[in-house]
């Protein structure tokens, strides 16, 4: 589950999430504020992956 703003929720569902094998499931809004539930889809995560903390901030997957 992730907090989501509306820019932040575009970013989401236009990700190609098949490199982390998955998916947006749901989004929904409370009084608190917007969520999006991403869920794996089964399959393998790309071998580039987890990728160590350098190259995460140098080129963030989002």
């Amino acid at each position: 589950m992730v907090s989501s703003s509306e820019d932040t929720a575009k970013a989401w569902f236009s990700a190609d999430l098949s490199l982390l094998a998955a998916a947006v499931i749901e989004e929904w809004e409370t009084s608190s504020g917007s969520y999006i539930r991403v869920q794996r889809t089964g399959g393998a995560i790309a071998d580039r992956l987890p990728r160590r903390p350098p190259a995460r901030r140098r080129d963030p997957l989002f």
